[in-house]
């Protein structure tokens, strides 16, 4: 049995389970619900179209087959990258994951509060100097009715 910790203390699953499966993507959330966190991490920003993305990163580099800004691109188009392939196991043997998840796409908000609804407590992180991302995440955490989770 595992020792008791002192509360409050929290397990929060950053960006999913990042470690497990790739960042802010559905695979990753859904490994998080396997693995029983009680709560989730995201960042926010918006693409070009103004939906309301899960996203870490100023631009795409790191963690897709893009480049550049999300801004930069419709939900569309950013639906078209693949953000489960990034990871060269070469580089990172600690990463067994690393090319089980070749194809994984991008989600938004919407399509993550969707899928889990109450699954989670949700810390959603919004990226600052975006006009409207505040308002546009509200807007679909109280369209999903999970205000009291976030």
């Amino acid at each position: 049995m595992a020792p008791a910790l002192a509360q409050p203390f929290h397990i929060i699953a950053h960006r999913g389970a990042s470690a497990y499966a790739p960042e802010n993507t559905m695979a990753a959330f859904r490994k998080a619900a396997d693995m029983g966190a009680p709560e989730v991490e995201t960042d926010v920003c918006f693409t070009r179209d103004e939906k309301v993305l899960l996203f870490h990163d100023r631009t795409l580099d790191r963690t897709t087959d893009g480049s550049g800004s999300p801004a930069d691109y419709t939900l569309a188009e950013l639906k078209e990258l693949d953000a489960g392939s990034w990871l060269d196991p070469r580089d990172h043997p600690d990463f067994d994951w690393a090319t089980d998840y070749s194809g994984e796409r991008l989600i938004t908000l919407d399509e993550l509060l969707t899928e889990f609804g109450e699954t989670f407590t949700y810390h959603v992180e919004i990226k600052a100097g975006t006009e409207g991302l505040v308002d546009a995440a509200i807007a679909s955490i109280r369209r999903h009715g999970l205000v009291d989770r976030v």
